[in-house]
C-alpha cells in the first residue's frame, strides 16, 4: 500500500501545514533580527503586503484537507517571496530615507504645579528610550528627537485639576494627521523606521504612561519612576521593560503583535503575570522567583511585597522573557 505523506490528525483528518509553516518562518525572521541581519523595520513592509494572509488563507481552505503537502509547499514558496519582496522594500526604503534631511529637536514640558502626569507617546517605528530624569526639578518631561523629513513632532499639553496631560505624537505633514501606531504597523511610512526618541520623565511624580508603537526597538527603564498604569500597545520588534523598584501598587498591561519581550523585575518587587491565551508565545520565567498558577505566574513574595506591578500580557507571536 503506497504510504501517503500527508499528516493526519485523529479520524483520519489532514493536519494544517499552513499555520506550522508560518511559524517557522516567522521564528526565522525574529532571529534575523536578533542578530542584526535583517532591520526590525521589516515588520513596516511586511505589514504592507499583509493582503498575502488573505490568499494563505485561501489556499489553506481550498487545498489544507486535500493536499497538505500541495499547501504547504505553495505557502512556502509564497512566503519565501513575500520576505524577500519586504527585506528589498526595507533596503529600498532606508536608502531613500539616508537621502532625505534628518532634524533634530528637543520638547521639555514644564510641571507647573501639577501633582501627578498622564503621559501618552504615539511613536509609529524606529527606536524609543524612555526613562527618568536625572535630577528633580521642573521639568515632567525632556525629550530628544531625530526625526527625517517630512515627519515632525506634534506636542499637546495641559494641566487640569492637578493633572498634566501630555501627548508626543509623529506627524508626517499629511491631512491624516499623525500616526497612529496600532497593535500592528498598517499604517506606516518609509520614513517612519528612522525615527528616535530618547523620553525622559520626572522621577518624583505619579505618572501613567501610554506609549503606542508602531514597530521597532523599544526600551522603557522605569526604575526610578514612580509609573502606577502603564499601557503599552506595540505591533512588531523588541520591547524591554524595567519595572520601578518603588511605585506602590502598579498596573501594567501590554498588547504586542508580534516580537520579543523582556519584562525586568527588581528582586524586591512582588510581581503578578496574567497571560492571556491565543497567542502563539514562549514565556520564561526564573523558577527560583516565581511560581505557575491558574492564569500566568506569581512571585512567591507577591502577597507580602511593599512594591507590587500586577500586570497583563495580550500577545500573539513571540517569546517573553523575565528576568
Amino acid at each position: 500500500m503506497q504510504r501517503s505523506w500527508e499528516s493526519r490528525e485523529k479520524g483520519g483528518r489532514p493536519t494544517r501545514l499552513v499555520f506550522p509553516l508560518l511559524l517557522i518562518v516567522v521564528g526565522i525572521l525574529f532571529l534575523l533580527n536578533n542578530l542584526g541581519i535583517v532591520p526590525w523595520s521589516v515588520w513596516i513592509a511586511l505589514a504592507r503586503l499583509w493582503p498575502v494572509l488573505l490568499i494563505l488563507l485561501g489556499v489553506d481552505l481550498l487545498l489544507g484537507r486535500r493536499a497538505g503537502v500541495l499547501a504547504a509547499a505553495i505557502t512556502g514558496i509564497v512566503l519565501v517571496a513575500v520576505i524577500a519582496v519586504a527585506i528589498g522594500m526595507t533596503i529600498k526604503d532606508a536608502g531613500a530615507t539616508r537621502a532625505r534631511p534628518v532634524e533634530s529637536g528637543s520638547v521639555r514640558v514644564p510641571v507647573d504645579g501639577a501633582t501627578s502626569g498622564e503621559i501618552t507617546l504615539r511613536f509609529p517605528a524606529g527606536r524609543l528610550n524612555v526613562g527618568a530624569l536625572p535630577t528633580k526639578g521642573d521639568a515632567l518631561l525632556q525629550a530628544e528627537t531625530s526625526m527625517p523629513a517630512p515627519v515632525r513632532l506634534s506636542r499637546q499639553s495641559t494641566v487640569r485639576g492637578g493633572v498634566a496631560q501630555v501627548v508626543l505624537a509623529a506627524n508626517d505633514g499629511s491631512s491624516f494627521g499623525p500616526f497612529i501606531p496600532p497593535r500592528w504597523p498598517f499604517n506606516q511610512s518609509a520614513s517612519s523606521s528612522a525615527i528616535t526618541w530618547d523620553v525622559q520623565l520626572a522621577p518624583q511624580i505619579p505618572l501613567t504612561l501610554r506609549a503606542d508603537v508602531g514597530a521597532g526597538q523599544s526600551d522603557f527603564d522605569l526604575t526610578n519612576l514612580m509609573v502606577q498604569q502603564l499601557t503599552i500597545n506595540n505591533g512588531a520588534g523588541q520591547t524591554t521593560i524595567h519595572f520601578p523598584t518603588s511605585a506602590g501598587q502598579m498596573i501594567a498591561d501590554v498588547h504586542a503583535g508580534a516580537g520579543q519581550l523582556v519584562m525586568i523585575v527588581p528582586a524586591d518587587v512582588g510581581a503578578y503575570i496574567h497571560t492571556s491565551q491565543g497567542g502563539v508565545v514562549n514565556v520564561h520565567v526564573p523558577s527560583d522567583r516565581f511560581q505557575s498558577v491558574s492564569d500566568g505566574y506569581q512571585t512567591t513574595n507577591y502577597s507580602t511585597a511593599a512594591n507590587r506591578v500586577d500586570m497583563t500580557l495580550h500577545l500573539g507571536v513571540g517569546s517573553v522573557d523575565v528576568q
